[in-house]
């Protein structure tokens, strides 16, 4: 949770500081259940307010994979991943009456349920600062629900929770960008970008189209094509030197899926196992690294209906 920090009185100002906090000027905190009901977890007008002690909302964990020699000093660090991430957020919930609270209670429990047999499953935690800007985490409740009744943690109208969320991807994710380029318009030149759904510096696509990607974490992406595209068509993160080349042709009509996203990675042609149709050895299903890329495409055969969409998150370490 970030900590507002406001400085002192100026010296020789006294008397004179900053105006009073304008009374949005917090984080909130929501989850969004499986089944879409949102719940905000740092409002007391709605029944919710967040206690001190949050914690997971910064950097990840990591391991550190080492390699020892039996004659040197030390070790070499051989490798470094992000782990799963692990959230607490304490929380009190309060209702009007003894009925207002226990409805509560009940529906947070439905909303929390982590068995999908049950209608629950994976949610979302979001975190929303004061300035309009979110962050977002796929998240799983683990505990801290199942209540005590003690009378430091319950009372008539009352009970808190610690609650315990697990995220498998460790990292927050901004706003999804999606870009799509057009083919030309039989006039030979190379293909333009439509103006993408998030606005993007983009040039025409072919040697040194630039792509920068936001946060701060290397993003894997969906490239989506549609044809008419002849074989050949390749795509080259000039920035990192991975390729991929697509041996097939796409004819009008066909649809060319190009999944890098870790565990979900795939390659399907109308929605058909596609493997096949990358070039091999070689083609890598690669990422896109935080800041500014340098992708080359090159492709032939293309009509005016021939689309290149790129969809990406960008992703953050801290929320």
């Amino acid at each position: 949770m970030p900590i507002v920090y406001l400085p002192p009185t100026p010296p020789g100002r006294p008397g004179v500081g900053l105006p009073p906090r304008p009374p949005d000027y917090t984080t909130r905190i929501t989850w969004t259940s499986s089944a879409g009901r949102v719940t905000t977890l740092t409002d007391w007008r709605d029944g919710y307010t967040l206690l001190d002690g949050a914690r997971g909302l910064g950097m990840p964990e990591y391991e550190f994979y080492r390699r020892v020699s039996g004659v040197l000093d030390g070790d070499q660090v051989a490798g470094v991943r992000a782990l799963s991430r692990e959230i607490f957020l304490p929380i009190r919930v309060h209702g009007r009456d003894r009925g207002d609270i226990i409805d509560r209670r009940r529906r947070l429990a439905a909303d929390l349920d982590p068995m999908d047999v049950n209608g629950g499953g994976r949610g979302v935690l979001t975190v929303k600062e004061f300035d309009g800007t979110s962050r977002r985490i796929v998240a799983h409740y683990e505990a801290g629900a199942e209540g005590e009744m003690a009378r430091d943690v319950e009372g008539l109208l009352w009970a808190t929770f610690g609650l315990t969320f697990r995220a498998e991807q460790p990292f927050w994710e901004l706003d999804p960008v999606e870009i799509i380029y057009r083919g030309p318009a039989n006039d030979g030149r190379s293909w333009l970008p439509i103006l993408p759904l998030q606005v993007r510096e983009s040039a025409a696509i072919g040697p040194g189209m630039g792509i920068r990607v936001a946060g701060s974490v290397r993003t894997w992406p969906v490239w989506t094509l549609k044809g008419p595209i002849a074989p050949g068509a390749r795509l080259e993160n000039v920035t990192t030197g991975k390729w991929m080349e697509i041996t097939a042709p796409l004819e009008s009509g066909d649809e060319l899926v190009i999944d890098t996203r870790p565990r979900r990675k795939s390659v399907r042609l109308n929605g058909d196992r596609a493997y096949q149709h990358l070039a091999h050895p070689g083609s890598t299903l690669w990422p896109l690294p935080p800041g500014a890329n340098t992708v080359d495409v090159t492709a032939s055969g293309l009509a005016e209906e021939s689309r290149l969409i790129l969809r990406y998150t960008p992703l953050a370490p801290t929320a």
